[in-house]
């Protein structure tokens, strides 16, 4: 059987009981699956469930350790399996995720695009996209389609702690 656990001196809080890692926004886990399948199906298939927006790479991969660094964009709980390739069958103990809230002390300011496209609009969130990565410091770009989606955003940004220091909208600019 194959298994999670944390790579040595990477930051967070392992505990081997419950398979969980605890960390705060803002933070990157590094986690290493150690042991893969068995033979003919030794690469596990890892993917998570339960979670939210999480940016998730392999860095490093053989038959015996696969390295992952996943970044968290909100605070909540992920988690992650490992099942044998082709099957529903978890070849390891779920890795469960824990990310807290920063207190509002800490954090930095963000800049924030939100995009609001009308009606045959939608192509125009690619230049955006690329003018918030090349803007200094890089800004992230939300679409919103409705009232209920900024109301969530807003929301999703208080109950994680980040603060935000500029905000521009894209519209089609038409009433309702």
């Amino acid at each position: 059987m194959a298994h999670f656990l944390q790579k040595p001196g990477s930051t967070g809080k392992w505990t081997a009981a419950t398979t969980s890692l605890t960390i705060t926004l803002g933070e990157v886990a590094e986690i290493i699956l150690e042991g893969g399948g068995p033979p003919g199906k030794e690469l596990l298939d890892v993917g998570c469930v339960a979670g939210t927006t999480y940016e998730r790479v392999e860095l490093m991969s053989n038959r015996s350790q696969r390295f992952f660094r996943i970044t968290p964009k909100e605070a909540g709980e992920t988690w992650y399996y490992a099942l044998l390739p082709g099957t529903n069958i978890d070849y390891a103990a779920p890795l469960i995720l824990i990310t807290l809230p920063r207190k509002a002390s800490s954090i930095g300011n963000e800049g924030i695009i939100l995009f609001s496209p009308g009606a045959g609009e939608q192509d125009r969130i690619d230049p955006i996209r690329r003018r918030a990565v090349n803007s200094t410091p890089e800004k992230e770009v939300v679409q919103v389609d409705s009232i209920a989606d900024f109301v969530a955003f807003l929301r999703k940004y208080r109950d994680s702690g980040r603060r935000i220091n500029s905000l521009e909208f894209f519209t089609h600019g038409a009433p309702g």
